[in-house]
């Protein structure tokens, strides 16, 4: 996955859209990508990557969160007109 933003070169700042967030090591998030052309996923703006009050997969399947956007998902809303779709080389 890539995700637009980031910590500059010089090490000093990120840039990052605004209300977006960076993902921090051992903690768990529900994530949005949009899928690339080339099959690679995008993460980019905010809601995004949103984190999840969970500490194990079970308990993030569980929980509100992760229903809300499962159902989304199931549930989307393609409109006339609507942007090109990509399929993810990650799933088969």
């Amino acid at each position: 996955m890539t995700k637009n933003g980031g910590v500059n070169k010089n090490g000093k700042s990120i840039k990052l859209y605004k209300g977006d967030i960076l993902p921090e090591v051992n903690k768990y998030y529900i994530v949005s990508t949009y899928t690339q052309p080339d099959g690679s996923l995008l993460i980019s703006g905010p809601n995004s990557s949103v984190l999840c009050n969970e500490s194990s997969i079970i308990g993030i399947k569980k929980s509100e969160q992760y229903k809300k956007y499962l159902d989304a998902f199931k549930n989307e809303i393609k409109r006339k007109g609507d942007r090109q779709r990509f399929n993810s080389k990650y799933v088969e």
